[in-house]
């Protein structure tokens, strides 16, 4: 028996493991678990004094960011609506005066790339509606982290909703876990077949 051929076989498999593992790990790190981005009156890049509900079209005109679509909103004590529903959910702790938003996954926004707002409304405190640009152009959240809306009106009411926006046209929606752990799986594949194919 080739004792040389052997031993690279055990080594090709164990390093073919060691990688799985590496890029399974690099790939769960949930960032939801990270330091949240905390928001307040000092963070604010927009507002309004409009007491009804923008639409996309106005939201774009305030901000001079063009083609936003509204794509995740929670009304406080109500429903949640928009593409992005399923994948984050939004608390009002504080008797309301706060809000909290929280990804869910698997999708989210990836507005380390897209251009994306944040809009909190109260309605009846001026003023009524703030907002925030925490997309590429603004701070650059990655979807995942949990951001708490903070102080916006201090001991003047509560939210009436909190939604976001997106530019439209680039999806916006980053491909779920499966779908990277596929693609990675293929990489670590081709990578272990070259190694393979240099020992022997």
């Amino acid at each position: 028996m080739n004792h040389s051929i052997g031993m690279k076989s055990r080594s090709f498999f164990v390093l073919s493991v060691l990688t799985m593992m590496a890029f399974v790990g690099f790939s769960s790190v949930n960032p939801a678990h990270a330091t949240p981005i905390n928001l307040g009156t000092s963070d604010v890049d927009w507002t309004s004094s409009q007491t009804s509900t923008h639409t996309d079209a106005e939201i774009s005109g305030i901000t001079g960011i063009l083609n936003l679509t509204q794509v995740y909103k929670q009304n406080q004590g109500g429903s949640e609506s928009g593409s992005s529903a399923s994948h984050y959910t939004t608390t009002f702790p504080n008797g309301a005066e706060d809000a909290q938003i929280t990804w869910n996954g698997p999708g989210f926004l990836e507005c380390a790339v897209l251009e994306c707002v944040i809009l909190a409304k109260n309605g009846n405190h001026s003023p009524q509606q703030q907002l925030f640009n925490v997309g590429v152009s603004g701070i650059g959240w990655d979807g995942k982290m949990q951001i708490n809306l903070e102080d916006l009106w201090p001991n003047q009411g509560s939210f009436s909703h909190v939604a976001i926006y997106t530019a439209p046209g680039t999806g916006g929606q980053v491909p779920e876990p499966s779908t990277m752990l596929l693609l990675g799986s293929g990489l670590v594949g081709l990578i272990g077949y070259r190694i393979k194919k240099a020992w022997v």
